[in-house]
């Protein structure tokens, strides 16, 4: 079951017709979605992946101090 064609209009002013509900602006580039909903769930899941991003980095900072840093110093 396909979408219906709709238009979507960019804050740059840009207008044009797509069945997408997220698609990028052909003339500015930025990302536009149909219901703030969307627009709201893309942010979440941005902030969700920042975070475990960093606690992947913090992890691999703990494990590397714990087993190879304070064994060397300990020599």
């Amino acid at each position: 079951m396909e979408a219906q064609p709709h238009e979507i209009s960019c804050t740059c002013g840009h207008t044009y017709e797509t069945a997408l509900t997220v698609n990028w602006c052909p003339k500015c580039g930025q990302k536009i979605f149909e219901t703030a909903k969307e627009r709201r769930n893309h942010k979440i899941n941005g902030y969700y992946m920042y975070a475990v991003i960093g606690l992947a980095i913090v992890a691999l900072a703990y494990f590397f101090f714990q087993l190879i840093i304070i064994p060397v110093l300990s020599m």
